[in-house]
């Protein structure tokens, strides 16, 4: 199987080298033998009204491993303009985030996740303010969307080890995008408390055309 982390907050650069790499990492993700479409798992964390379009697109595909994450006091702000992306270089576009009932309701298949309660970068938190952010987030959901939090994705995609390992005890599934880790997955998928490493992607523009293209093509 494989986790795609689907990141759309801001456009790909043009420049021929940022480009390259793009469709090098893309034709990698892409090149499993016999990739079916029930062994692809697509995250979204942040989730804004311009990234429905992949989502509709996954969803028309068969893709239903979908997992998306959000951030609680962030889930109504219009004005992220602020916070910066992955890379920390690059700001998050202004936008209005997609209205995750409307989106559950009609999609019951998806799987809603937390994202820290204002995105925080978890490597800059104590052990300690990090499970008190836990237990805020887990609230938050059950009163929210009347069921359990089940799920969760670090901000920025990587945290201490003693964080993420306590984040563990929390959460059923708890999510990274970061390269230190060699491999892309390391889950059990019964057991609670699993660690899954995404490989990050960023898919925005035109590109998402491209990157539905070439996954119909690749898909048994």
């Amino acid at each position: 199987m494989i986790y795609i982390n689907a990141h759309s907050l801001y456009s790909l650069s043009t420049d021929r080298v940022e480009l390259e790499k793009w469709f090098r990492n893309l034709y990698i993700l892409l090149s499993f033998f016999g990739l079916h479409k029930d062994n692809i798992y697509v995250t979204f964390d942040d989730f804004y009204i311009d990234e429905n379009k992949l989502l509709e697109s996954l969803i028309s595909l068969g893709i239903k491993n979908i997992y998306i994450f959000y951030s609680p006091n962030l889930l109504s702000v219009d004005d992220m303009s602020s916070y910066i992306s992955i890379n920390s270089s690059k700001p998050i576009k202004p936008g209005n985030k997609k209205n995750l009932l409307s989106i559950k309701s009609k999609y019951p298949f998806i799987k809603i996740g937390v994202h820290g309660m204002s995105h925080e970068n978890y490597s800059n938190v104590t052990l300690e303010e990090s499970v008190n952010l836990f237990e805020k987030q887990i609230e938050y959901h059950k009163h929210n969307f009347d069921e359990e939090c089940l799920y969760f994705a670090f901000p920025y995609g990587r945290a201490p080890d003693e964080i993420i390992n306590r984040a563990s005890e929390y959460f059923h599934f708890t999510f990274l995008s970061d390269n230190r880790y060699k491999i892309t997955t390391y889950v059990e998928q019964d057991k609670f408390g699993g660690i899954i490493n995404r490989r990050h992607l960023e898919i925005g523009g035109n590109l998402i055309k491209l990157f539905i293209l070439l996954l119909r093509e690749k898909l048994k």
